[in-house]
């Protein structure tokens, strides 16, 4: 909805783009007031259900907390068209090794091949 549809002016709201990190868990179910984590590791939580007073949840949507500690429930689309993953250090590690691995191989690959013309 344009923001001059709801009553507050004729003129459109100043626009903002977010910049901030907030910690998330994409919801693979929801139980009553009790939300299960497509990712793994993570237990099912029952929250609060006032989370819950403005946006109800489903499948596909995030729970999202942020740094001072504010948790709320973001619908799939808007969190996913505002936020990109920030990999660990343990995920930029693993994609360092695989790159490495995969670069070895190819330059093996040269190599063998460049044996056979020679």
């Amino acid at each position: 909805m344009h923001p001059s549809e709801d009553g507050i002016g004729a003129i459109q709201m100043p626009r903002y783009q977010s910049h901030k990190k907030v910690w998330a868990l994409k919801i693979a179910s929801v139980e009553g007031y009790t939300l299960t984590f497509a990712e793994p590791g993570y237990a099912p939580i029952r929250v609060d259900e006032q989370l819950f007073g403005r946006y109800t949840p489903v499948v596909g949507d995030y729970y999202v907390t942020y740094d001072d500690g504010y948790k709320s429930i973001s619908p799939a689309k808007a969190f996913e068209e505002g936020y990109t993953r920030i990999k660990s250090q343990e995920e930029v590690a693993a994609q360092m090794y695989k790159n490495l691995r995969a670069g070895r191989a190819e330059h093996a690959a040269t190599e063998e091949r460049k044996n056979k013309i020679e």
